[in-house]
């Protein structure tokens, strides 16, 4: 069986571990222009809440913090594609579940 490259599918990731940049807006864009699908990954999420707690103790919520980065990250990839994902991934969250 012969696999051409036009024909084979690839799935880019873009992995952050801190805030959305403009290298992973430029990445995003070239990898449209590809015409190529691409998650983008955030990790390190448990230096965020360690962050935030020791900020706003009084209002720290974990839920909250997370759909704020959540929604900052799809905020900017949407701009390059309105059906892009966006994962949240951490080892030293209780609830790895959500």
């Amino acid at each position: 069986m012969y696999l051409h490259k036009e024909n084979l599918l690839f799935l880019v990731l873009i992995v952050s571990r801190t805030r959305f940049t403009e290298n992973d807006l430029w990445l995003a864009n070239e990898i449209k222009k590809f015409g190529k699908k691409f998650f983008f990954i955030r990790t390190n999420l448990d230096q965020d809440l360690i962050n935030e707690k020791n900020d706003h103790p009084k209002t720290y919520n974990e839920t909250l913090v997370l759909d704020r980065i959540r929604e900052n990250c799809l905020a900017h990839i949407r701009t390059v594609d309105d059906t892009a994902n966006v994962f949240l991934i951490s080892g030293r969250i209780n609830y790895t579940s959500r």
